[in-house]
């Protein structure tokens, strides 16, 4: 992401890609302005440097191609949520190494449990 470009709050994402979604499921044009009015929250999204890509196909009207995109790159507001409040991620935010030690101990004891049940 460019320096240029403040980091948005995952929320505001959210609620910016569902906007947008909804305008780019009524095919209206009022998505292009949107998505130039809100650079900064929707950014974030298209992983890497599709962001460009992403505009080109908001401003060529390919609305089906840009929500398909974009529902492919939302967050999850509610998943987010739920993990943010969890005293794990308090400091460093959420983190895949975070993650995946949180459910290796509970996926141990169901892999256990049905070799034991076989």
């Amino acid at each position: 992401m460019p320096p240029s470009v403040p980091q948005a709050d995952p929320m505001q994402t959210s609620a910016a890609a569902a906007q947008l979604t909804k305008l780019l499921a009524e095919f209206n044009p009022g998505a292009v302005e949107f998505t130039e009015a809100n650079e900064a929250a929707l950014r974030p999204l298209p992983h890497g440097d599709s962001w460009g890509q992403f505009v080109k196909l908001v401003q060529g009207y390919a609305f089906a191609e840009a929500q398909a995109q974009l529902i492919a790159n939302a967050p999850n507001p509610a998943g987010y949520g739920i993990l943010q409040d969890a005293k794990v991620f308090k400091e460093e935010g959420i983190s895949p190494l975070g993650l995946f030690l949180g459910a290796l101990l509970p996926t141990v004891i169901a892999i256990a449990f049905f070799w034991l049940l076989r």
